[in-house]
């Protein structure tokens, strides 16, 4: 018997979408932002604004060309590493996802806002989230606040 350590949901993927969610905000939105909310049965990383230029939460799952609402934002952020290529973040999600037992998030658009919804794999009782979490959090937000930060603010 060997001990298998799985994260409830893969960082990797919570990255990309945090990151998805900084180039494809939109910023003319007062009050907008980039929201992770963590539940006892799942998280969500919620960006203000709706998906554009034809893209639907079904296309998503597709191979798609991304044009971003930010170029600007997703041009650093492929120059610094957070990003690889365009059009391809969602489906890597999907991979990653895949790849430590998750089911595939659920990309949604609600009250103005795209909503991201990651689920636990089968077998992660709800019950284990506060021992888990303190896992997680340390994992996502140290790869994603240094990086991202001095990009988006002044």
């Amino acid at each position: 018997m060997k001990r298998e350590d799985r994260p409830l949901y893969p960082p990797r993927a919570t990255r990309e979408v945090v990151a998805n969610a900084l180039c494809h905000r939109d910023y003319t939105i007062p009050g907008g932002a980039v929201s992770v909310a963590m539940y006892d049965e799942h998280l969500e990383i919620i960006n203000t604004g709706t998906l554009h230029f034809d893209i639907t939460p079904e296309k998503l799952a597709q191979p798609h060309q991304s044009r971003p609402w930010n170029p600007i934002i997703a041009s650093v952020f492929y120059r610094a590493g957070i990003i690889e290529q365009w059009g391809t973040g969602t489906l890597k999600v999907i991979d990653w996802c895949r790849d430590n037992a998750n089911p595939t998030p659920i990309w949604e658009e609600q009250s103005g806002s795209v909503v991201v919804t990651f689920r636990p794999a089968p077998g992660f009782a709800a019950e284990t989230t506060p021992q888990v979490t303190p896992q997680v959090t340390p994992q996502v937000t140290p790869q994603v606040t240094p990086q991202v930060t001095p990009q988006v603010t002044p």
